[in-house]
């Protein structure tokens, strides 16, 4: 049997259709592919800028306690400590001044700055606790 020359034609043509439609079909795949694999990467950029957001956001926080805790710790402990030391001035210069025979004016004056450079640590470290909180 021989083939014809419109079957040969038909042959081809059918043939040529069923290439560019397969081609065609591995096309559309193959962009299909394409456009969900950029959406899933959009989404993962999304989940990831969302999760160093919230690392962020716990730093901050855990920043802010540390800093309150350190106000505390100054206003609480320093603050005490100082007022006890300028309380003993205190108390040291009312001796000083029921028996003024035991020191010299060169002490006096010492106690005076020091119980100075006291309160005055005591004020700083009070502004200081408050700037931190």
């Amino acid at each position: 049997m021989a083939l014809k020359p419109y079957d040969i034609v038909l042959f081809t043509v059918l043939g040529t259709l069923l290439f560019i439609i397969l081609t065609a079909f591995v096309i559309v795949l193959v962009y299909s592919y394409r456009k969900r694999y950029i959406i899933f990467q959009q989404s993962l950029a999304l989940i990831r800028e969302g999760y160093e957001k919230e690392i962020l956001q716990s730093q901050l926080e855990i920043q802010n306690q540390t800093l309150r805790q350190v106000a505390e710790e100054l206003h609480d402990n320093i603050g005490q400590v100082l007022s006890v030391a300028s309380l003993h001035l205190s108390v040291l210069d009312e001796d000083l001044a029921n028996s003024p025979q035991c020191w010299t004016l060169k002490k006096k004056m010492r106690m005076g700055i020091f119980s100075g450079l006291a309160n005055c640590f005591i004020s700083q470290s009070m502004k200081c606790s408050i700037v931190l909180t």
